[in-house]
């Protein structure tokens, strides 16, 4: 049996996430998530996760988050090689999610990601959902 590697990424989401159906004929879904940390030095580092998630996950997924959603995920590391355009050989490390949150407010499908409990702007600079 093959070693596993769980991991857990908390990150925003690089785009909006892609529904796709499998040869078996199941949805499942991909998008990037970009995590944000500092190194030894002080200096700032971005990670790229590609995610696959698949059932209620793939479901809240691509109903929920878009580009720019702050999300939790956990899951299995996986080791993917491919082609590069010039012909060499590249790998990346991808995360199957069992877990999939959406995290620091509440969105929605038509909101492009940007959290429904803050009050937006205007052209004209006037906050237009005042609770009064």
């Amino acid at each position: 049996m093959p070693n596993l590697i769980e991991v857990s990424v908390m990150g925003h989401l690089g785009k909006d996430p892609e529904v796709k159906v499998s040869g078996k004929g199941n949805n499942y879904c991909t998008f990037s998530v970009a995590a944000n940390f500092r190194d030894r030095e002080g200096g700032d580092v971005t990670e790229w996760f590609n995610v696959t998630c698949f059932g209620q996950s793939s479901t809240y997924a691509s109903n929920y988050l878009r580009k720019g959603s702050a999300v939790y995920i956990s899951g299995e590391m996986k080791t993917r090689e491919y082609k590069r355009k010039d012909g060499s050989n590249g790998k990346s490390l991808d995360v199957v999610a069992n877990t999939v949150k959406g995290v620091g407010g509440k969105t929605d499908a038509n909101s492009n990601g940007q959290r429904q409990d803050q009050p937006t702007k205007t052209e004209d600079g006037v906050v237009d959902d005042l609770p009064f």
